[in-house]
């Protein structure tokens, strides 16, 4: 009797579901990138310091 209600709802998170899988992704990617990105010019900052400090990468 309150299939016709529950159907919609269940297709509607779905989808909120699955832009929030996106949206996860996207924002995953771009912290990623970003991380590997700092790490590398501060490995490359440290590396021109003039110090025996060897970074770990």
């Amino acid at each position: 009797m309150s299939f016709s209600i529950i159907f919609p709802l269940l297709s509607l998170s779905f989808q909120a579901e699955r832009r929030m899988h996106l949206v996860f992704l996207i924002v995953g990617m771009i912290g990623t990138t970003y991380y590997l990105s700092t790490t590398c010019l501060l490995a490359r900052h440290l590396a021109h310091q003039p110090s025996n400090f060897q970074p770990m990468i």
